[in-house]
This record gives structure tokens, sequence and C-alpha cells, in this order.
């Protein structure tokens, strides 16, 4: 209670004590058949009514017992009593004083002048009735401060009627921050908290189910169960749980530290259903491991040249998200070597040959498809192999790799801190251990691969100078040593000898163009060639078109001319188009790209309506793909140890066909395909 409220009731109790003394001493003096003495109010200077002091009767049996009344019974409903507030000044201590005072009611009772008569009075007064209601503050009156603080804080934060517009607008961005906060923080506590725990309580669920040393007791609909021929007993309390259970995977580091990867392995009908979904069937955005839905994995004799695992880069760390730390350096990948993938049906351990970082988007390039399982021959497995290890960020000298193996590929998603472009892939390949072969890895081999090609966008991003794959035209990816090899005994037949072939590539294959095969002696018993698509040519096409003119592919006619000679028509709607402007008049160049092919040749834009049967002149260009030209690898096992890098050269192939109308002459010169092969020395 403030300092001015205590003033207020001292004085109040001043004036009572007053009032009852006087009234006590008139009491014993006067006769109670005389009227008491008037006292006179003290004068106040105010407008206000003098209050009428109300006299209540007392009840009979409020006397005492010596039939005295009690001089300080109070009436059974107090008076109210009006706290003006304090100014400081002294019509202010007077009001107080008077508020203080008994208020009279509506209808009160007054001594009468005549001894021992009563009579009622009734005061009159403009002022409003009184209630009987607690006394009201300044504070209590005002609507805002009645407000609870939450509904404050609400008003504060929510536009309403009546704000400004920049009061709206402020209170508009303050309430998107707010939701945006609470979102993020949802999404972090499910995404880095409740998502993790759920997956590490269903993984050890899953790990106690699982013991590849040792076959769990089975439940008696368990042992019941329909179990595939073949199945390891390890894999059968799984099973029953998920029948799309097809393997484990088990990938450590040797420091015990950098990442534990420990999981089953599932397939499904495609590869979609289990990027979100867990090994239960729920929903969960984890996902489960598993299998590229084209790999055979329905018996103990199946075989797989490239098995595909995939697994969701978790910011958590759980999935396949540890093998993106193999990118931060060599010294990580020392430390995971080799790792255990069992399927149902088999067991085998891996070691690691290959750590790529690949691109997912166009913008950053042409992918590479390492996403094949299907291949031709060990020739065409041999290159694929060749353009995975020079896609290596490190080279694994004690891991040699031959058309004959066995590989798993390991396939996640990659930051952009890592990658330097969006989009990207961490892809770890490994081969199967051999039959009677040390799985262990010699880690000091691995070493850093210096000449590593990486996507085109990962050199445009860090504004460095692209890997002359994107920039000679003469480049080739060079296979491996142990690849060659391996090719020049195996296409022989038993008993004879390839001493030289030439491996080319064609829209992502790889095949042999040409094959010598001798004897001991080093006569020659068979040479053979393959015929494979050299060019493509675009024989006629409308060579003027009017302003705004559609490109005419219904008139253009394009074949594709193979090594033997054959030609064969393509349907020129198969070919992308590119460099084609009719909204000017002018010449423009125009290239015509059938996969990996292209052609060049030119066009005249003019202005009204052109005949579409007008044939142009084009140029051939032989390319296998849209970045580089492809080059023929020929192999000479004598000539291997004098040469490092092996590069073909191919001239242009130029048939230049001009036929204005058909009463001119028609002009064609041809230039021979001419292909030398360059060998650098040491």
């Amino acid at each position: 209670m403030s300092n001015k409220d205590d003033l207020f009731i001292f004085t109040n109790l001043e004036d009572t004590a007053s009032d009852t003394s006087a009234s006590k001493a008139s009491s014993d003096e006067a006769p109670v058949d005389q009227p008491a003495p008037a006292t006179a109010a003290p004068a106040v200077e105010s407008e206000e009514t003098a209050p009428v002091i109300e006299v209540v009767p007392l009840a009979e049996d409020e006397a005492d017992e010596n039939g005295d009344v009690d001089a300080f019974s109070a009436p059974e409903v107090a008076p109210t009593i009006v706290e003006p507030s304090f100014n400081g000044t002294a019509d202010a201590l007077t009001a107080a004083r008077k508020a203080h005072s008994p208020q009279p009611s509506p209808e009160s009772e007054t001594v009468s002048p005549d001894a021992g008569t009563k009579e009622t009075a009734t005061a009159k007064t403009d002022e409003p009735a009184k209630t009987d209601e607690p006394a009201k503050t300044p504070d209590a009156d005002d609507p805002a401060k009645k407000e609870h603080p939450f509904m404050r804080f609400l008003s504060g934060l929510v536009p309403h009627v009546g704000d400004s517009t920049f009061d709206a607008v402020r209170k508009c961005v303050m309430l998107l921050g707010i939701l945006v906060f609470i979102g993020a923080a949802t999404y972090l506590i499910d995404d880095l908290i409740l998502i993790p725990i759920h997956n590490d309580v269903l993984v050890e669920s899953l790990q106690q189910m699982y013991t590849p040393d040792a076959e769990l007791t089975l439940s008696e609909d368990e042992q019941n169960y329909a179990y595939p021929k073949d199945i390891d007993p390890a894999f059968k309390k799984l099973y029953y749980q998920n029948n799309d259970i097809r393997g484990w995977l088990s990938y450590k580091t040797t420091d015990g530290t950098t990442f534990n990867i420990d999981y089953p392995v599932v397939q499904s009908s495609d590869n979609d259903y289990y990027l979100f979904h867990d090994f239960n069937r729920t929903y969960n955005k984890n996902g489960t491991l598993f299998y590229d839905y084209r790999n055979d994995l329905t018996s103990k004799k199946s075989h797989n040249r490239n098995t595909v695992i995939y697994g969701h880069n978790m910011a958590s760390g759980q999935m396949l998200a540890g093998l993106n730390k193999l990118l931060w350096g060599v010294g990580y990948a020392r430390v995971a070597p080799t790792f255990t993938m069992n399927t149902i049906y088999n067991k085998a351990e891996y070691k690691v040959f290959a750590v790529m970082l690949l691109n997912n988007n166009t913008i950053d390039g042409d992918p590479f498809g390492y996403l094949r399982t299907e291949f031709n021959d060990n020739v065409d497995f041999a290159g694929f192999l060749s353009e995975i290890t020079a896609r290596s960020l490190y080279n694994y000298g004690d891991v040699d790799v031959r058309p004959d193996d066995e590989i798993v590929m390991l396939s996640t998603c990659t930051d952009w801190d890592l990658a330097h472009f969006k989009d990207g892939r961490t892809v770890v390949v490994a081969r199967k251990v051999r039959k009677d072969e040390n799985p262990a890895t010699d880690v000091a081999k691995i070493t850093v691969n210096e000449d590593a090609l990486m996507p085109y966008g990962w050199y445009v991003n860090q504004k460095l100078e692209p890997h002359p794959y994107y920039t000679d035209p003469l480049y080739v990816v060079q296979p491996l040593d142990t690849l060659m090899e391996y090719l020049a005994t195996s296409t022989a037949p038993e008993g004879q000898t390839t001493t030289s072939f030439t491996l080319y590539q064609q829209d992502g294959t790889f095949g042999l163009i040409s094959t010598t095969v001798t004897d001991a002696n080093g006569n020659v018993i068979t040479q053979s060639t393959k015929a494979v698509l050299t060019t493509v040519s675009v024989e006629t096409t409308p060579v003027y078109y009017g302003v705004g003119s559609s490109f005419d592919y219904a008139n253009t006619k394009v074949v594709a001319i193979y090594s033997d000679g054959r030609k064969v028509p393509l349907n020129s709607r198969t070919c992308a188009v590119t460099g084609f402007d009719s909204s000017k008049p002018g010449t423009c160049a125009v290239t015509l790209h059938y996969g990996a092919f292209q052609v060049n040749f030119e066009i005249t834009v003019i202005e009204g309506y052109v005949a579409p049967v007008i044939t142009t002149t084009s140029t051939i260009t032989r390319t296998t793909a849209t970045t580089r030209p492809s080059n023929f690898i020929p192999y000479d096992p004598n000539a291997k140890k004098t040469t490092t890098t092996a590069k073909a050269s191919t001239t242009e192939e130029t048939t230049t066909t001009t036929e204005i109308t058909e009463a001119q002459t028609t002009t064609t010169t041809e230039t021979p395909a001419v292909v030398s092969d360059e060998t650098d020395p040491v």
C-alpha cells in the first residue's frame, strides 16, 4: 500500500475516535428523553452535497447482559468508501477525509427533534445510488491492464483491425519469422533426434536377429515358414519378418570411429519404395539400404557383374552418410579398404578399388552412366572398369581388377560443400575377393589420383581449368594394363594368342573393332573386323527458311554410315537440333545431334514463303560423345612397354552436295577417312 493510502487511514481513525468520544460523553450526561444536542458538521467548500449520516437501529438481541447497547456494533452492510486520487494539495486532503466518512443511503433514519421519536428522511441527491462494490482504483479502470499477459502479447503479434500499415506489416514479418523458426526447430528435432532414435532401436533389434556365424533359435512359426532353397540359416528370422531381405552390408573403418555401416539390404520391384520405408515397411525418412531392382539375387547361382546398393546420406550420420567422409582425404580411404556384403545365399568380402564423385544433373556435364547392370561381354565390362578407375579420387595400387571380377557399388548423395555442385553422388566401388586371395589390402599403396576425371561442373564452379577430357579432342581414357592383358588372352581361341586389337566406345558401351590372332610363331591365323557406326550424314534438308518458321524435320533426311559401308536411314525426329534461329533474316550454323554423333551445316533465313524441297550442304563429323570425340584405342603387347599413351587422330570425312534447282549440276567432293596411330615416347 502506498504512503498516500496510509495518510487516508490515519485521518479517518482520528475523526472516528473524536466522534466516538463525543457520542459517549453525550450519552452519559444527557437524559434519555432529551434530544441530543445537534453537532454541526465542519464546513466544506465544495459543490458536492454534504454527507448524511445514517443511524441504523440495533436489534434487541444486540444489547449486552447489562442492557446496554454496544457502541462499537457495526451495521450489517458496511458503508462504501471511495478513495479519490491524491494530488498533494489541501483540497485533495479534505476530499480524502470526506471520502472516508460514512456515506448516506437514499433512505436513512434521522433523530427527530422530539425526544424518544424517530422519523425517516429521504436523502435528496443527484448522485447515482451507491452499490456495495469493492473499491476501484484507477488501474482497475484501464481495460488494457485488465487483459491477460498472454493476450496482450498475442495482440502485439497478430494484426487486427485498427493497426496502421506499418504495424500490420511489422507483425506479419515477426509472425512469419516465428513460424519459420518453429518449423525449422521441429524439423531439426525430428530429423536429428526422433528419427535417429527410432532407427537405432529398429536396427539394434534387427542386428539381434542376424548372426552371420551362427543360427538363431527359431519359433515354431518361423521353423514352418516357406523359405527359399539354399537360404543361409542366419537370414531366416529376418526373412520371416520381411521377405524382401536380400543381404547384409557391414562396412567398418579400421580406426573404429570414422564410420560404421551395419544394415540389412532389401530389394523391391523398383528403386523407389525403400527410399522412404524402413525394414518393417513403415514410412521412415531414413529408408532402408536396397539393391537395384535389376540385380539378380534369386538363387545361390545368381551372378551380377555390377551389384548396386543405394542408401541415404542422412544428417544424423546414419545409413550411407559415412561414405562422404572418404572424400575428405586419402587418410580416410586408408582406414576403409574392405567391407563385407553377404547375400541370403552367399558370404563374400570386397576390396575397394575406386571412390568416385559424380554428378547426376546434366547442367554440370554429361553424367557418367555408372548404374549399368548388364554388359555385352568382357570387352564391354573392361571398358566400363577403365572409366571407373579414371574417375577414382585415389589409386589403389594393391588392388587389381579384371573383366571376370564381380563388383559392388555403394551409392549415396553428396552435399554441395564436398561436391561443389548440386545433386552429387559419392560412389564407392569394390571387387569381390577372389578364391584363395588374401582379403587384406596394403593401405600404404593407396595414393591420391592427381589426374582424376571430375564432373565438368566441379571445375567450372571452382574456376579451375577443366580436365583434358573436356578440352582435348584426342584425349582418351586409357584402359588398365591388367584389363588389356586379360583381353589379349581371353579373346583368342585356346592355344592361340591375340596380338593386337582396337577397343572402341559407342553410346556408353565398349567393343572390339578389329582383332588379330596369331599362332606361336607369329603367323596371322585370323583377322576380323566388326562393323561399327562411324558417321552420321544429313543427305538433304531445306537450305532456305522463311522468317519465323520451324525446323523442317519432315524434309531432313539423315543416314547412319557403318564401317563396312552400309547406310541406314534414321528418323530425323530422334535427332536433336541446336543453333537453329529463324527470328530474323541471315545465315546461321545448325548442328544436328544423333546420340553421340553430330552433323554441322548452314541455313539461310529470308523474308517470305520458301518451298521446302531445296537441299543443302552437310559436313559429317564423327564423334562418340557430346562433349568430346571418341578415339579408337589400339593395343599392341610388344609396344606396351615403350608407350604411355596411345592416341588416335581422325580426320573429318566431308561430303558436300549443292543443289539449288533440279536443272543445276550437283557437285560432290569426298575425302576418304584416314586413321593414324600416334605413339608418344616415354
